[in-house]
């Protein structure tokens, strides 16, 4: 529900709110989204047992690309923040 939070939260503030408090806002969610993706993709990990499910490494795999793809568009809001 965060992350689908983030995305209503960040079309809001982009289009409506694109003041300084409002793009560091979005920034401060972002990171804690990046977080929250990095500590459930290592916990995730530390559940894998081989020879079981790879359910859980995929899992932890699909958060940590999400944290990069988070990562990506967080480097782009903070070097662009001023247009």
């Amino acid at each position: 529900l965060y992350q689908i939070g983030i995305a209503g939260v960040g079309t809001l503030i982009l289009k409506r709110l694109p003041t300084t408090f409002g793009i560091g806002f979005f920034l401060g969610l972002i990171s804690l989204a990046i977080q929250q993706n990095v500590i459930i993709s290592v916990s995730y990990w530390g559940f894998y047992e081989p020879g079981k499910s790879k359910a859980n490494k995929v899992f932890g795999m699909i958060a940590l690309v999400l944290a990069f793809v988070y990562t990506g568009l967080a480097l782009l809001l903070a070097h662009f923040r001023e247009f």
